[in-house]
């Protein structure tokens, strides 16, 4: 499986942080059998990071974004499993990629309906 890298610059100081931040988002995607095809950085002046990384995976066919923290996604996975899967080293675990029509379909539904008769 394809994976990119995601690491949020705004979040880190230093060059040192950067480095062990890849570091550790390279082993994750070694953890779960993942090939890193590409490391995005998050700067400041991107007008829509999830976009641009949206377009990314779309242009390398990669299924999987790994990031370090889910406050380098904005502090939910919800941004990105709307279009990808999402894997964090801190804490260590994935969440699955839920299309808009199922995510939609699962708002409509909740709460959960009467049992016709």
């Amino acid at each position: 499986m394809k994976a990119v890298i995601w690491i949020d610059k705004t979040l880190l100081e230093t060059k040192g942080e950067l480095d062990r931040a890849e570091f550790h988002a390279k082993r994750r995607a070694g953890e779960l059998g993942a090939s890193v095809v590409k490391t995005m950085w998050r700067i400041q002046s991107m007008d829509d990071p999830m976009g641009e990384l949206r377009k990314a995976l779309h242009a390398v066919d990669a299924p999987l974004v790994i990031t370090p923290t889910l406050e380098h996604v904005g502090g939910s996975p919800n941004p990105v499993t709307t279009f990808a899967e999402l894997a964090t080293v801190d804490p260590s675990k994935i969440w699955a990629w839920i299309p808009a029509l199922t995510r939609a379909l699962a708002f409509e539904a909740w709460p959960p309906l009467e049992p016709r008769r």
